[in-house]
């Protein structure tokens, strides 16, 4: 039997009842009962281990070309037209992150900050992380992200929560001091 030159269903090469599918390079474990056209059944052939092995795709459905796709040679991609993720997969890892720089320092401030309303000695940790964050912020671009925002919100609120926190505490302290002389 000569080689099959498009893909399709064709008498098996070594001999065996049914048809098999040429896949326009090589023969495909996929088999089915002679003369079933539009029959997608597959004979699964076990690997060792008892587990099958299922072949190529069967024939594609009715009024769909069995042909490869145009500029799709079945080897390698078409040179002329570039992998449009290569630059997202670059060592093997898809990655989403912009290449924009963040302000991590008022990011921390305006946590900081919120944190503080209920914990307020945490006040102090948000006011020196939006100075740095302030900092940070007239080395990126204008009219960006920069977090210059964030920072000044994590200092406000850094000192809203000292406020709330730490001068009554101071406060109670000074008044057993002086119940305590009295």
């Amino acid at each position: 039997m000569s080689t099959p030159k498009s893909p399709g269903w064709y008498a098996s090469p070594d001999g065996t009842p049914g048809e098999q599918w040429w896949n326009g390079a090589s023969w495909s474990e996929a088999r089915r009962v002679p003369g079933s056209a539009g029959s997608s059944t597959v004979t699964a052939t076990p690997l060792s281990g008892g587990i099958p092995s299922y072949g190529t795709p069967v024939a594609p459905p009715p009024g769909v070309a069995s042909s490869p796709p145009p500029g799709w040679s079945g080897t390698a991609p078409d040179p002329a037209r570039p992998d449009p993720y290569s630059g997202a997969r670059a060592g093997g890892v898809t990655s989403y992150v912009s290449s924009a720089k963040v302000n991590q320092p008022a990011s921390l401030a305006i946590i900081l900050g919120m944190v503080s309303l209920f914990f307020g000695i945490i006040g102090i940790g948000a006011i020196i992380a939006g100075v740095m964050g302030l900092t940070k912020a007239k080395t990126l671009p204008a009219g960006t992200a920069n977090g210059r925002s964030s920072s000044l919100m994590g200092i406000v609120l850094g000192g809203i929560g000292i406020l709330i926190g730490v001068v009554p505490f101071i406060i109670g302290i000074i008044s057993a001091i002086s119940i305590s002389v009295s």
